[in-house]
């Protein structure tokens, strides 16, 4: 367990990530991440505000979902061979 409240928690993703863009490729898809004020607003290609649909996670689901995961031990599990 952190130690950390999940307000302070939410508070740290929103410092860390600020206002910013990023690109990721999954499975040979080209994913785009906005992370804003409101969540982490995710879509495919390489825009986020041009295309036709996009999704949104909230920062109080991102951060249920990073503790789920250092819970459950697979939140950056090292990488095979590290």
């Amino acid at each position: 367990k952190s130690g950390r409240s999940k307000a302070e928690n939410i508070r740290f993703l929103k410092k860390e990530f600020k206002e910013d863009y990023r690109g990721f490729q999954v499975k040979g898809e080209k994913i785009t991440a906005h992370y804003a004020v409101d969540g982490i607003r995710l879509a495919r290609g390489k825009s986020v505000n041009y295309a036709s649909e996009t999704m949104l996670i909230p920062w109080a689901e991102a951060e249920a979902r990073i503790r789920e995961l250092i819970v459950l031990g697979k939140f950056m599990p090292e990488a095979p061979g590290s």
